[in-house]
């Protein structure tokens, strides 16, 4: 399928990534852009919805004024690095694996900063969200 370059504002893609059911794509002005399954959040558009077309989740505005460098998918999570080194992750936040809660289950619906203190002040250089798995 091919989309026509409206579909991102007439913006170049620059960065793509998918889950199971989900996709993300950044442009080369750092606007991340969504669609898919959202039932966790993962989407990052402030609500657990599908969406059939690409959504604008955002830019510098949403993002701690940095555009978005890269993201990378997983089932039900999203991970995104922003231009400073910044991680933010949307969706769900099973047992804390993306370290916005400190209780055993949550889900972000909007892109949430991860405190780099998490990381031991560390830049981070790549980021990788792995599969979902039920534990018994």
């Amino acid at each position: 399928m091919h989309l026509p370059a409206a579909t991102f504002g007439g913006e170049v893609v620059s960065f793509m990534d998918a889950g199971a059911r989900h996709s993300m794509v950044v442009t080369d002005t750092g606007v991340l852009w969504a669609c898919g399954y959202g039932s966790q959040g993962q989407l990052g558009l402030g609500d657990a919805q599908c969406y059939r077309e690409m959504q604008r989740v955002g830019g510098k505005e949403n993002f701690g004024g940095q555009p978005v460098l890269s993201i990378h998918c997983s089932n039900s999570q999203s991970l995104i690095v922003t231009h400073d080194d910044s991680v933010w992750a949307c969706g769900w936040d099973v047992y804390a694996t993306l370290g916005t809660h400190d209780g055993p289950v949550g889900s972000n619906l909007v892109p949430v900063w991860i405190d780099p203190a998490r990381f031991d002040n560390n830049t981070v250089v790549v980021v990788c969200a792995a599969p979902n798995t039920r534990l018994p």
